[in-house]
């Protein structure tokens, strides 16, 4: 099959879980079924059942969701792989804990590496959260510089908010500690907010209040084999090509603490020609996001059985 459209591959992060994602494939393939089930080996519980039937306070607890999300990620990939083959993207990203499937996918990471290097992330972000409670929030309809403003108000009064993704015009999350976020919410409002919405994760990620856990997965990626990319792979941190081993360690650690730059890579990938991105994984968060940064752009999303169907369509 020969495509001439240029395509990138995106992977969405903590927040699009959901009880039964990822079931419908799973039951359509027996092979896709064992692929799942030997992901879901590599973890210290019953991954598949929290996948599958959830319940949501659980799935939605971050050392618990890193892996879920990871894994149906992984899942929506292969059965796009099985079913066109011969098909490649010329670039791949994910946001924040996406970028680990967008790894996979450009064939620097194995599957097994990479659950392995997800499951310590996401426990001791879990620990870090623990350690240092806090929260995040997306706000609607905010500058950067007026958030960046509140935030530094705030953080003289020693109430600690950053930015910690710039998602799309518009929206911008906010990270911090939970009595910096209570006094940000009314004044972000105050400001001229649309929207104040807190996300479904439980911890401060993406902020200075990771910074303990940095070093230690730093030393852990120092052990692992970062193949050469078959495919470029976008770093959130840079919102730019990912060259070389050094530079897959150190983005990935500091992307525990540092702002995750998607509408930057999203345009990055827009300037080399890429016309429709393709969503392997759970939700459809980065289809808004991207929708917002580029309308003229298609978007598709790979989450169960029917969806490709639309891209076989959209190939036509």
């Amino acid at each position: 099959m020969i495509i001439n459209k240029k395509i990138a591959f995106l992977f969405p992060g903590q927040g699009a879980q959901y009880p039964g994602m990822g079931k419908d494939i799973y039951d359509g393939d027996k092979k896709l079924s064992e692929y799942f089930d030997h992901l879901c080996s590599k973890v210290n519980f019953d991954l598949k059942k929290i996948c599958f039937e959830g319940p949501v306070e659980l799935l939605s607890r971050t050392d618990y969701s890193q892996p879920a999300i990871f894994a149906v990620s992984l899942l929506c990939l292969k059965y796009f792989e099985n079913s066109i083959s011969s098909f490649c993207p010329v670039f791949t990203a994910g946001l924040s804990l996406g970028e680990y499937a967008a790894l996979v996918a450009s064939r620097v990471l194995t599957p097994d590496e990479g659950m392995n290097l997800v499951a310590k992330r996401a426990r001791l972000m879990h620990e870090a959260g623990a350690k240092n409670p806090g929260r995040m929030a997306s706000v609607i309809g905010l500058d950067e510089a007026v958030i960046q403003e509140i935030c530094s108000g705030l953080c003289e009064g020693g109430n600690y908010v950053c930015v910690a993704n710039l998602n799309c015009p518009g929206q911008i999350v906010v990270s911090g500690s939970i009595s910096g976020l209570e006094k940000f919410q009314p004044l972000a409002l105050s400001a001229g907010a649309r929207q104040f919405v807190f996300l479904k994760v439980s911890g401060a990620f993406h902020s200075d209040l990771m910074k303990d856990v940095v070093e230690e997965f730093s030393h852990v990626l120092s052990f692992v084999d970062f193949k050469t990319a078959k495919i470029p792979v976008i770093s959130n941190v840079t919102a730019d090509v990912v060259r070389d081993k050094a530079e897959y360690q150190f983005v990935l650690a500091s992307q525990l603490s540092s702002p995750v730059l998607w509408q930057a890579s999203v345009e990055r990938m827009i300037q080399s020609g890429v016309e429709t991105f393709v969503q392997m994984g759970p939700g459809k968060i980065l289809k808004g996001l991207i929708r917002r940064i580029d309308k003229r752009k298609s978007v598709i999303n790979v989450e169960c059985l029917n969806d490709l169907q639309q891209f076989q369509e959209w190939l036509k």
